[in-house]
């Protein structure tokens, strides 16, 4: 009996104990921070579920809304994001409506057809690669909005690659089945709705709706495909009860950085497997057809914009051009003569003329190669002094002209001056050349003295750019 007893209230302890266990992790799972993140995802899984819209028409518009969306991006740096625009009857309009939503269920819809002026925070948004921009296609989206825009976006991450890592044959990709698969949310995408008019003065209730569940449906699909991929098996589950927001954010951005700026390519995952080379983005290089025309490696003229090569646009303050602006722009003489204006070349050499001479230049940059760059193989007769030690080789041996070779290690005294232009009229032989074969035993001030004088210096003399690769030690 003692011992069936015994046996009993340990029973009866150790149930007692995995009751208490089991209520602890209950609590500990529920105050964790990916459990509060998922009460808050599905609890606006979209609008009609939910969620909240923020319409802005102007920058006022923006500026009430800015403190809360900079909040939730401070919690979880990741944006939905998508865009509409007028596309009927041939017609491709620019972007007309940019929709942006957060991790909070708020849904953010930036009418660009109405704006005087993008806001400078939006812009520091969009352009901040630490916060990643989230869709389907949304690279597409992000080179759309440079061209018509002026808005660089950066960070973005499209979320078919992360679909296809769940799936081993995923089926279909778009927005809308991924919303139907993973959030079990039926997404309005009426034909009539995709096509109307985003330019109205006012959208109707159902465009809203549409438009910011794209966007919001966005951030909260992201979220469901990573938590799927943390919680791969049984011991995961329980580590990550023990992330908190920084280190949850850092896994976030650790799993999906390989795709950040990655074009999807639907071919991987329809041979079975996706590219194990990286296609990076080339958004701002390749040949994208956009509206009949292209971004190139050379700059080009889209709509009156002119576009540096990296697809950076440098003037786009002409709405239309016309024949009289074209007119008054070849009238305009752009021709000033600027008298202070000195070249970098002849700053160069007066320089190093006035501070010991050219070779001087040489040395400074074999000292900043050293430093910058920290070569680790040189050749073993490398030095920061090769070019004087040769010419001062050259120079015992007699096989250089000695004028040139006192303007490379000595250059002139204060008292002394150099018309660089003259002396560049004389086609002095190369340096390391002595045409004589001579060396005169002479003081080397005396040298330049014989050729040019000391008279006071000439604030007016010159010397063309080119005359500088004539001094420059090579």
């Amino acid at each position: 009996m003692d011992t069936r007893r015994r046996f009993t209230q340990g029973l009866l302890l150790a149930g007692a104990g995995v009751s208490v266990g089991l209520i602890a992790l209950g609590i500990y799972r529920r105050r964790s921070h990916i459990t509060r993140m998922d009460r808050e995802i599905f609890s606006h899984i979209s609008v009609e579920r939910g969620g909240r819209i923020s319409l802005v028409s102007s920058a006022s518009d923006w500026e009430k809304i800015w403190k809360d969306v900079s909040s939730d991006l401070e919690k979880f740096p990741f944006l939905g994001l998508d865009t509409e625009w007028v596309n009927s009857k041939g017609y491709v309009g620019p972007i007309s409506l940019l929709q942006l939503g957060t991790f909070s269920g708020h849904a953010i819809l930036v009418r660009l057809c109405t704006l005087d002026k993008i806001p400078i925070s939006l812009r520091d948004i969009l352009a901040n690669p630490d916060i990643i921009k989230v869709g389907v296609a949304v690279l597409d989206d992000s080179s759309k909005l440079l061209v018509e825009h002026q808005l660089d976006v950066l960070g973005c991450l499209d979320l078919r690659h992360l679909a296809v890592l769940q799936q081993d044959k995923p089926g279909k990709l778009g927005l809308e089945a991924l919303a139907l698969n993973y959030l079990g949310v039926q997404l309005d995408k009426d034909w009539r709705i995709r096509s109307g008019n985003w330019e109205a003065p006012e959208l109707s209730p159902r465009q809203l709706t549409y438009a910011a569940n794209d966007a919001l449906v966005a951030i909260n699909i992201f979220w469901v495909l990573l938590r799927t991929q943390f919680c791969s098996d049984l011991s995961s589950r329980f580590h990550i009860l023990s992330w908190n927001g920084p280190r949850l954010i850092s896994e976030c951005i650790q799993a999906v950085e390989r795709f950040i700026d990655v074009r999807f390519s639907s071919k991987g995952w329809m041979s079975g497997a996706l590219s194990s080379e990286k296609q990076k983005s080339t958004k701002f290089l390749s040949v994208l057809k956009l509206k009949g025309n292209s971004i190139r490696k050379s700059p080009l003229y889209h709509n009156c914009q002119l576009q540096a090569p990296d697809g950076q646009v440098v003037m786009y303050n002409i709405c239309t051009c016309t024949t009289e602006i074209v007119d008054r722009a070849s009238d305009c003489n752009f021709l000033e003569t600027n008298d202070d204006y000195t070249p970098h070349s002849r700053a160069v050499v007066h320089y190093f003329l006035r501070e010991g001479g050219l070779i001087n230049l040489e040395v400074k940059w074999r000292k900043h190669f050293l430093s910058s760059m920290k070569p680790k193989h040189l050749p073993d007769l490398w030095s920061i002094n090769h070019q004087e030690e040769r010419l001062g080789v050259k120079a015992a041996e007699n096989r250089i002209d000695m004028e040139q070779y006192i303007l490379a290690t000595q250059g002139f005294t204060v008292d002394q001056t150099l018309d660089l232009e003259e002396y560049r009229k004389l086609k002095k032989p190369q340096l390391g050349i002595n045409p004589d074969n001579q060396l005169e035993a002479t003081d080397p001030n005396e040298v330049l003295e014989s050729n040019f004088g000391t008279p006071e210096r000439d604030s007016g003399s010159s010397v063309s750019e080119e005359s500088f690769s004539e001094f420059v030690i090579t």
